[in-house]
């Protein structure tokens, strides 16, 4: 599976005998419609949902103030 951001190859996931537990990746909503990668997951998706949900926290505050 690619990853819909870089379009590299979605990392497989194993335990410590190397079986396969999990090679779906993320869900990278709210940057594509699709599924990304460990690093785009980390580098891309988490920042911007965390700017979404602080940014309206900001945004809420500011209306409260008015």
């Amino acid at each position: 599976m690619k990853c819909s951001i870089c379009k590299k190859e979605i990392e497989k996931h194993v335990d410590e005998n190397g079986k396969v537990y999990w090679e779906e990746g993320h869900n990278a909503e709210p940057v594509v419609d699709g599924r990304c990668c460990d690093n785009c997951n980390y580098s891309v998706v988490l920042p911007r949902r965390l700017g979404l949900v602080y940014g309206k926290q900001s945004e809420e505050k500011l209306k409260k103030k008015v």
